[in-house]
């Protein structure tokens, strides 16, 4: 879904007809129709999820949203206008991590409200993204987070380019992804460090083919 949008984004800049303010607003349709493209996918990758845990009972409907919320958000066009410049300079190394994210961000959004409403679910953890950053290793490295204070704040600790996504736990001492559980591992071998130390310790590894 970010290679695409990014694809549509790049050719509409590069190729663009009309007023900047019009190619804002189809860049802006653009980046919300993959949001809602976003939301839809997770919420089927909830119930197909919900489903595998022997969750049998009925689960209320999606009901995604009605309004273009999001398509006047200053950060997104703020993001867009920086998008143009960059498109100008060099369009093959263009940055679009910022309106990637608003996307992804839809369907982060339904599976924190999804948890948030469904009394099965016990609480969620953090699934990190192929090559993910120190930051979002040592996140994913806490496992299963049984609160749901984070749905007020959800988006927050999710970055530009970041690939990580949320999974709901529908049961107390289920265990993290495999992944998480050798990010977990390398964390605690580094007992007392901080950031920096873990980022080269992850960069050791994937140097030696260890993860």
């Amino acid at each position: 879904m970010g290679r695409s949008l990014a694809g549509r984004l790049r050719r509409l800049f590069t190729g663009r007809s009309g007023t900047t303010g019009d190619t804002f607003r189809r860049a802006a349709a653009e980046t919300q129709t993959a949001r809602r493209a976003s939301e839809r996918l997770a919420d089927r990758y909830y119930r197909e999820f919900r489903a595998a845990e022997d969750t049998a009972d009925s689960f209320p409907a999606y009901d995604p949203p009605r309004d273009a919320s999001g398509l006047d958000s200053p950060e997104l066009l703020a993001d867009l206008e920086a998008l143009e410049d960059e498109f100008r300079r060099d369009a093959d190394s263009v940055d679009s991590g910022t309106a990637i994210k608003h996307a992804l961000d839809g369907g982060r959004g339904v599976l924190a409200d999804h948890i948030r409403r469904d009394p099965r679910a016990v609480g969620w953890q953090r699934v990190a993204g192929p090559g993910c950053c120190a930051f979002c290793a040592m996140l994913a490295a806490r496992g299963a987070v049984y609160e749901t204070k984070w749905t007020a704040g959800v988006g927050r600790s999710f970055h530009p380019h970041c690939a990580c996504q949320v999974e709901p736990v529908f049961t107390r001492g289920t265990l993290p992804p495999l992944q998480s559980q050798v990010y977990a591992k390398a964390w605690r071998e580094l007992s007392g460090s901080n950031l920096n130390q873990f980022r080269r310790e992850l960069e050791r590894l994937r140097r030696e083919g260890s993860i």
